[in-house]
């Protein structure tokens, strides 16, 4: 079936396939769409903002958090989207960000004023939850992040990967989501209480070879790396 209202789609993102011990009966999952023009377009789940469209958060039913067709995400702003992974509760976006830059010489001053005074990086931003027993959060930066080159975005049900284009592997969210028999999820290895949750930073998986592609799901995240 075609989607109505999306044209020149390069990029779709939804809720990872596989079992989440009855939450997506519960809330049901989400989808993300990105135009070549950098705009977003979310629909499905919105219990707790993953579409990024307000939502009444007075209501109890389910039903009213659903966004139920493709609707233009309106950050406010002339930034770009470049690319965005969707988990269970959660949304990540990678977006252009415009930052001053101080002249240096008079060919710079000349370019800073072409410019309108600024220059485009890049920022990853998420929204929503990682884990049940988490507030839902507006969307916020992983200033760590910033100005990272990324080859993709990939969203599991509870944690996120980001996979920068010299093959280093980051991992942001929660390790085990509300369910702690599923164990370790990102391959950081043992850690204490203070080190498991990370949700507004993100973490470098070390000891790995250049990573080629990252995939993630339920609970758990697979590499391909190069010998």
């Amino acid at each position: 079936t075609k989607v109505a209202g999306l044209a020149d789609v390069v990029q779709v993102a939804c809720t990872p396939s596989g079992y989440y011990h009855g939450r997506g009966r519960a809330f049901g999952y989400t989808v993300a769409a990105l135009t070549s023009s950098g705009k977003l377009y979310t629909w499905g789940m919105n219990v707790c903002g993953q579409t990024l469209h307000a939502r009444d958060t007075s209501s109890r039913n389910p039903a009213d958090y659903f966004v139920s067709s493709p609707r233009e995400v309106a950050f406010g702003d002339n930034e770009r989207t470049l690319k965005v992974a969707v988990g269970l509760e959660f949304i990540a976006v990678q977006r252009t960000w415009s930052i001053p830059l101080p002249p240096r010489d008079g060919a710079a001053v000349a370019a800073n004023m072409r410019s309108g005074g600024t220059g485009k990086s890049s920022r990853i931003s998420w929204a929503g939850r990682f884990t049940d027993d988490w507030q839902p959060s507006e969307l916020r930066a992983l200033e760590n992040l910033n100005g990272l080159k990324l080859a993709s975005l990939t969203a599991g049900a509870f944690h996120c990967c980001a996979l920068r284009d010299d093959g280093s592997l980051y991992v942001f969210g929660s390790e085990y989501g509300a369910d702690e028999s599923n164990g370790n999820l990102l391959g950081l290895g043992a850690r204490n209480e203070e080190e498991r949750s990370f949700p507004h930073r993100a973490t470098r998986v070390e000891g790995l070879p250049p990573v080629t592609s990252v995939a993630a799901s339920t609970y758990s995240t697979v590499a391909i790396a190069t010998d």
